[in-house]
């Protein structure tokens, strides 16, 4: 099944960000490196430029573009996914970065526990106990809120079914992100969907954050499970 042109070109504006936010994560650099910031704003730039071109003759992709700057300039204000503070036994700053940039650019693909330790250079124990103490919740956990965020920013900012919008984040079909809605956030897409749909400037609201502490055994970093 293809994705449709809005969720297409939503994707696109992602790789492109990410491929900026890789680049920071293989430097180490920290939130307040000027290279780091100018790398941010060139991002936000491209992303302003992308919703330009494409709003008279696809709104969804102009408002999805509009909505991943906003949140990203949200993250550098406030970041939400990260650490305050180095933690002993946690993770470095570079590779919290690398991570980060690695979940974020490959949400809608199968994410394995041994690529992200890899990137991290430890062991895949090592990672996972260090990942927790980091972030508060497994990787496991950390992945499927990304991966529902990811879901309720495209619910927000575009008009594609679920059955899309489930693949473009990663997951098998639309059963499978219902069964993600109802566990984490107690009701079904649709009823969320309907809800928080308010016009444009619905995607201004920051979205519910979705409760990863509690993920069940079937809640892999592999989609289909």
């Amino acid at each position: 099944m293809s994705l449709t042109p809005s969720t297409a070109g939503y994707a696109t504006a992602i790789a492109q960000q990410q491929a900026a936010l890789t680049l920071v994560a293989h430097t180490g650099a920290q939130q307040h490196d000027p290279h780091e910031r100018g790398r941010l704003a060139a991002t936000v730039l491209k992303l302003l430029e992308d919703a330009d071109d494409v709003i008279a003759r696809d709104r969804d992709a102009a408002r999805a573009c509009i909505a991943r700057a906003s949140a990203l300039l949200r993250d550098d204000i406030h970041p939400e996914h990260a650490p305050a503070e180095l933690l002993q036994g946690g993770l470095a700053p570079w590779q919290i970065s690398r991570v980060k940039a690695h979940v974020e650019a490959r949400l809608d693909a199968t994410l394995r526990m041994r690529d992200l330790a890899a990137i991290s250079r430890l062991s895949t124990g090592h990672f996972c106990r260090s990942f927790t103490r980091s972030f508060g919740v497994a990787p496991f956990a950390y992945v499927a809120g990304r991966r529902l965020a990811r879901a309720q920013e495209l619910m927000l900012t575009t008009e594609d079914p679920l059955s899309q919008i489930a693949l473009a984040c990663g997951l098998c079909d639309q059963s499978h992100l219902t069964r993600l809605f109802r566990r984490h956030l107690g009701t079904s897409p649709n009823a969320w969907r309907r809800s928080h749909q308010g016009g444009p400037a619905a995607s201004s609201h920051p979205l519910p954050t979705p409760n990863p502490a509690k993920p069940a055994p079937s809640l892999q970093m592999r989609a289909c499970v």
